[in-house]
């Protein structure tokens, strides 16, 4: 799993491998959002993230679904298959979100 972070201005983007440190980091001011894949059709469990929203005070500003392409190499790929991004900030910079 990769998740970014990024400063708006300058659009410098950063790869995590956790969502915990990518929360972290945004808490910390090293970054002014997070794109977090929250959700998966592949996934089982999405409590885990949504406690990392809690923990460091993260707010959800923004949602995208991605529905996976169905290749012509792989025609028995599920067509339902998914994952969910949401776009986070933290509670001190949310105020001043555009």
């Amino acid at each position: 799993m990769v998740i970014f972070c990024s400063h708006t201005r300058g659009a410098h983007r950063t790869a995590y491998k956790s969502a915990k440190v990518a929360c972290a980091t945004i808490n910390g001011a090293e970054a002014d959002f997070v794109v977090l894949p929250i959700e998966s059709s592949t996934l089982t469990s999405i409590h885990t993230k949504y406690d990392l929203l809690s923990k460091y005070g993260l707010y959800i500003v923004g949602e995208y679904d991605l529905q996976q392409q169905q290749e012509e190499a792989a025609p028995v790929q599920d067509a339902s298959s998914y994952t969910r991004f949401l776009l986070l900030l933290s509670s001190s910079r949310s105020a001043t979100w555009t």
